[in-house]
């Protein structure tokens, strides 16, 4: 129940406020930006920044409304939030609600795309208020607990969020994760630019911004085909229309829709490469009303468990992550038609678009993603619908720029992000923007127009009125002007026209006008000040431009289309010129080139008028010149005429030459010639230039540097230099175009001498050669040609010429010589003309000591027991000699005693050469040992045999055990074991081992402590106690390697005794169980579990066993119990087993005071003599108890006298 007091004087309400207990969250925060949304302003965010409500961390929501817009700090990503959690107020009763909208864009005007009110950490559970928002577990769909992700899809890349606060209830707020991306929109090339402004004037800055992407796109259907598409693994049956219910697509194509599918029902990818990253897109609807007909009936709930969509991704196949729940919301729910399903917003029942990137988690090589419906009322109910499905991954790294199309520069580029920059540009130009990945490319352009000026100037004026003229500015719809006459008080107006008059006024005013265009590209304004004429202006024509040069030194100036008559006088003047005559006439004369000035002045007024005209003279003088063709002004043999051209003017006229009126002239004898050049001005120049002749021949000579004219074996060439002249020419040599040469074969050489002016004489030389060599020879004075032990030098004698060289020898510059060393020797012999012939002869050698080799006939060198005499043969020579054994003059000899022997072997050549055998011996009896591998010489049940290795020799015989002559033995029975060991030399030696045997077994058996076998809620465990052994093993229990052992489930269990021998013996005991709990119930005797202000309490009984505990109420023990406050009350209720079981009631309360009201239907709280009575009606409930009036217990009632009066609203 509410009160509301009214006075009839003053009026004020009091509202009965109700704080509801919240859990609180705590965040251990690390680097990242904590944005809180009572900032109230734009904030630029990052991926791992943080998003809370105005509490923070650690505070609550409060109990202020704010908005908050975030915008990625990387131009071109777009931001998305991930909540963590979200706890608000929602009472779906009355309306009471703390929400947070979410818009997608910089404001917070349009649709939504989120509405998040309640609490999304308790799962939704009808008629539970506060409102659980929670997505109950349903079959292998985990619990969610929170609203999950929202993102911008906008080209601003930013997202609006308005907190209202609707009640004064405080709670936990939010958390969310920020995640900035890039999006991308198309799959393949995509690249756009930007400008800030495509129309400027000169000099605007204008700011281009260029972003693209280059991507693959696994999934990229828009079902207009009619048809599922490609790219998907698993998809329910689904149909395809373009208006189901009334809801046309955002692009008014065909869309998918599911309205004949049970669930879980939805669509699987493929596997696809995610492992760049990169975003899904796609469009979503659900249908609007609960209750409808298929396909028109919405998604809400069923049996408490929501019926929304799945965006999931899993990389094996099997195990699936939802990344995006996308909740129900149906016009009618459990509530009624404004108190249904929240979830997150009712912009699920309309079009949108949904773009979210690909979370870290999902990017790998075996991706796949899927849309599903878990839980569905029907296979025709709950319907939705998907369109334009886009997975896009980019290829790799990109890079974006911007060029100038005009001068073809780079003006920005960026790696893997959106380039910008600012330009100024003075003309419309064009620019391009280009993303390139290396091996795909595009590219896109931006045209920015530029503006012709607007120029404001001075029209037309009389002496009562100024006129102003301005040039038609760019897009103008119309002109804004403003004038003051002689600053007097400023008018304004608008005209279509580039033109105004201003007037009439005073003669000699000054008006300044103002003109803005409209609407026009460019808007800035421009002011000029025009003056009006005190009479009428006379015309002033100075005449058009002319010329005067040489042809034409003087001329008279043209005023006769000035004004004329009585009224006007003229006057000429000049600052660079000169007026000959006639200075105050229209018609002066002037010589000189310059600015002449006409003022024409009207006497009756004094006003004047002036004009220019510009004469230029023409008085230059050409430049004469002569260029000489030939490049020589020398006449010779060479050069026996000269070409020239005359340059510099219009006319020529030489003083001499083949061609005295031309340009170009030839000149063949000395002498000065002089060209007159004439201009088109008539005006003229000279040039000179001096021909001369050199036409007298050389002197040729030669000189012989050698001093001989004979080529032979000491003389191979001739070096001769020619004189006389500028350059040589010989017929013949090594270098036959230079004065000096080189002559190496005989003949007759001739050289032509060329003086510098082109005259040529010539000289001879005879050149001869002798060059026939000697006949060398060699004779072998010893005979042989080979050196070896008995042949130690070789004697030989060369002839044939007059000197001889040896390439080695005892003698090498004599024709006798010796040689002792191998070699192959040659002679060289020179005869007399310096030509020299060789011989060679080849000396070999043979000094080589034999090869010795002994032959060990017996195979070794030790002499042992086995072997006691050694037989060895000596090889590689034709004689031997020992230093002993039994033969020391053969090559075969034997050896019975140890020592090292020496052979010496003779060669055929005479050489010799010595090697040595070292004979030993080893007559060393064997150390026998026995190794006991197993460790023990006992058996036993656990070592049933040993296991033994016999070392120390090379071969072995034991008496006994399964391997007798080898090494390894086995023994498996007792007794003494010897083993007889020869060593390699064949010497023997022994060793014994003895076995001994215990296999006594041990008795088992149980002792059950407990004195019970059987388990129940009671006896929980039964402990048991096993005897007769030294270790024991159990079947089970909680100590199975202990004597001692627990037992808490019922079965069959095993002990096994072992004694140290390893013999065993074993006891069983059977365990069994009865553990059948109770089943609890309540019955509500009251027949309600809401308490009111009516029905303050509730009245229930517990049934099914034997007690009871209650968690709350007046009676917790008994099985009766009376709740007066709302909770979740439970039972527990125990069995005589000692088993339990308990049941749940839940209790809630509805005292909510109604909110009273008094509307005053008089319109006024004062009785006078004219208003008596005062009629007043009281609103907010059921019933109405007024502390006075005529009707106290009506709604409506009347008053007339003065007082306070209440109302109880019940």
């Amino acid at each position: 129940m509410r009160k509301f007091f009214y006075n009839i004087y003053q009026t004020f309400s009091v509202r009965i406020l109700l704080f509801l207990i919240v859990s609180q969250f705590s965040f251990s925060l690390f680097s990242q930006t904590n944005h809180l949304i009572s900032t109230g302003v734009t904030v630029y965010v990052d991926s791992g920044d943080k998003f809370y409500d105005a509490g923070g961390p650690s505070g609550d929501d409060g109990n202020t409304s704010y908005t908050m817009t975030m915008c990625p700090s990387t131009p071109g990503e777009k931001v998305a939030v991930d909540f963590n959690y979200f706890v608000s107020t929602w009472d779906s009763m009355w309306d009471d609600e703390d929400r947070l909208v979410i818009y997608d864009g910089p404001t917070a005007t349009g649709q939504d795309i989120g509405d998040l009110k309640g609490d999304y950490t308790i799962k939704y559970n009808t008629g539970v208020t506060p409102h659980g928002m929670g997505v109950e577990a349903f079959n292998s769909f985990p619990l969610i607990g929170t609203p999950t992700i929202f993102s911008a899809t906008n080209s601003t890349g930013c997202l609006t969020f308005e907190f209202i606060n609707g009640y004064s209830e405080q709670n936990a707020g939010w958390e969310a994760e920020i995640l900035t991306y890039t999006s991308i929109d198309e799959p393949g090339c995509n690249i756009g630019i930007t400008a800030s402004d495509d129309s400027i004037c000169i000099g605007d800055p204008v700011t281009l911004t260029a972003n693209g992407t280059v991507s693959n796109s696994p999934i990229n259907n828009d079902f207009n085909s009619g048809s599922i598409g490609t790219g998907w693994s698993a998809t329910s049956s689904a149909s395809f229309v373009n208006n189901a219910c009334g809801y046309p697509s955002l692009d008014g194509s065909l869309y998918l829709w599911m309205q004949n599918a049970a669930g879980p029902r939805g669509l699987v990818t493929n596997v696809m490469d995610a492992s760049m990253g990169g975003s899904i897109s796609f469009e979503y609807r659900q249908a609007i009303n609960n209750g409808n007909a298929s396909p028109c009936e919405s998604p809400d709930q069923g049996s408490g468990t929501f019926e929304g969509i799945y965006l999931q991704y899993s990389t094996d196949g099997t195990n699936w992550t939802t990344f995006k729940y996308i909740y129900p919301n149906g016009t009618e729910g459990s509530f009624g038609a404004e108190m249904g399903l929240t979830g997150c917003g009712n912009y699920v029942k309309r079009w949108t678009k949904m773009t979210y990137p690909i979370p870290v988690a999902a990017q790998s090589t075996t991706t796949q993603f899927r849309w599903v419906q878990a839980k569905v009322t029907s296979s025709s109910t709950d319907n939705w619908g998907l369109d334009n499905v886009v997975i896009a991954i980019p290829t790799g790294s990109y890079t974006v720029s911007i060029e100038d199309l005009s001068t073809s520069t780079i003006l920005a580029s960026q790696v893997d992000g959106e380039a910008t920059c600012v330009v100024n540009p003075s003309s419309t130009t064009t620019y391009r923007a280009t993303v390139d990945d290396g091996s795909s490319s595009c590219f896109e352009d931006i045209t920015v127009y530029v503006a012709d000026p607007f120029v404001l100037s001075c029209g037309t004026s009389t002496a009562t009125s100024v006129g102003f003229v301005w040039t038609v500015a760019n897009g103008a719809t119309s002109y804004d002007y403003s004038y003051s006459v002689d600053g007097a008080p400023a008018v304004s107006g608008n005209t279509s026209a580039n033109t105004l008059s201003v007037g009439p006024v005073t003669s000699g005013s000054n008006v300044e006008l103002t003109v803005t265009p409209v609407s026009s590209i460019c808007t800035d304004p421009q002011t000029i000040i025009c003056t009006t004429t005190g009479c009428v202006s006379p015309v002033a024509d100075a005449g058009s431009h002319i010329t005067i040069d040489c042809n034409t030194p003087s001329i008279n100036l043209d005023g006769s289309a000035s004004s004329t008559g009585v009224d006007f006088t003229y006057l000429w003047s000049t600052a660079d010129g000169n007026i000959v005559s006639g200075a105050d006439t229209q018609t002066p004369v002037i010589d000189l080139g310059g600015t002449y000035t006409l003022t024409v002045t009207n006497n009756n007024g004094g006003c004047i008028a002036t004009d220019n005209v510009v004469v230029t003279g023409d008085f230059a003088t050409p430049t004469a010149g002569i260029t000489n063709n030939t490049g020589t002004t020398v006449l010779d043999c060479t050069n026996t005429s000269i070409s020239v051209t005359a340059t510099g003017g219009g006319t020529y006229s030489w003083s001499g030459g083949s061609t005295p009126g031309t340009a170009n002239n030839t000149l063949t004898s000395a002498g000065n010639y002089t060209v007159t050049v004439t201009g088109t001005n008539g005006c003229t120049d000279t040039e000179s230039i001096n021909i001369t002749q050199n036409a007298t021949p050389p002197t040729a000579g030669i000189t012989n540097n050698t001093g001989t004219t004979i080529l032979d074996c000491n003389t191979t060439s001739i070096s001769v230099t020619a004189a006389g002249g500028g350059t040589y020419s010989w017929s013949g040599g090594a270098t036959p175009g230079t004065s000096g040469n080189t002559l190496n074969s005989a003949g007759n050489y001739t050289v032509t001498v060329t003086a510098v002016n082109g005259c040529t004489y010539t000289e001879s030389i005879n050149i001869t050669q002798n060059i026939t060599p000697p006949s060398a020879g060699i004779t072998n004075n010893t005979g042989t040609t080979v050196l070896d032990c008995n042949n130690t030098s070789i004697s030989v004698t060369a002839t044939g010429g007059g000197t001889y060289s040896w390439s080695g020898g005892a003698s090498p510059v004599s024709a006798s010589n010796t040689f002792n060393t191998a070699g192959n020797y040659t002679v060289s012999v020179t005869g007399a003309n310096g030509c020299t012939d060789s011989e060679s002869i080849n000396i070999t050698q043979d000094i080589s000591s034999p090869t010795v080799n002994i032959t060990n006939n017996t195979g070794t060198t030790v002499l042992d027991c086995s072997t006691t005499a050694i037989n060895v043969t000596a090889s590689g020579g034709v004689s031997y000699s020992w230093s002993g054994g039994s033969t020391p003059g053969m090559s075969t000899n034997t050896f019975t005693s140890p020592s090292n022997y020496l052979v010496t072997v003779t060669g055929t050549n005479g050489c010799t050469n010595t090697s040595s055998i070292n004979i030993t011996q080893n007559i060393s009896a064997p150390s026998a040992g026995i190794t006991n591998n197993t460790g023990t010489t006992d058996l036993t049940c656990i070592i049933t045999s040993i296991s033994v290795t016999a070392i120390g020799g090379v071969s072995y015989l034991w008496s006994g055990g399964s391997n007798t002559t080898s090494a390894n033995n086995t023994l498996t029975s007792p007794g003494a074991y010897t083993v007889s060991v020869t060593g390699s030399n064949g010497c023997t030696d022994t060793e014994v081992i003895n076995i001994t045997q215990s296999v006594t077994p041990p008795v088992a058996s149980i002792t059950n402590n407990t004195g019970n076998s059987e388990l129940d809620c009671n006896n929980t465990f039964i402990s048991l106690t096993a005897g007769g052994g030294g270790t024991y093993s159990w079947s089970g229990g909680s100590s199975t390697t202990m004597a001692n052992n627990v037992i808490t489930s019922p079965g069959l269990y095993t002990v096994t005794v072992s004694l140290v021998n390893g013999c065993t013996d074993s006891e069983v005991i059977n365990i069994s169980q009865n553990i059948n709990a109770p089943t609890a119930g309540i019955i509500n005797t009251t027949g309600s579990d809401i308490l009111t202000c009516n029905l303050t309490s509730i009245d229930v009984l517990a049934t099914g066993g034997g007690t009871y505990v209650w968690s709350g109420g007046s009676s917790l023990n008994s099985a009766n119990n009376t709740f007066n406050t709302p909770g979740n009350y439970t039972v527990t209720v125990t069995g005589s087993n000692g088993c339990t079981d308990t049941e749940s009631v839940n209790i809630s309360q509805n005292i909510i005071v109604p909110t009273a009201g008094i509307t005053n239907l008089s319109g006024t709280t004062i009785l006078t003599c004219l208003d008596n009575s005062i009629d007043l009606m009281a609103t907010g409930g059921g019933t109405y108890l007024w502390s006075g009036g005529t009707s106290p217990s009506l709604s409506t009632n009347t008053i007339n006298s003065p007082g306070n009066y209440t109302v109880t609203v019940t």
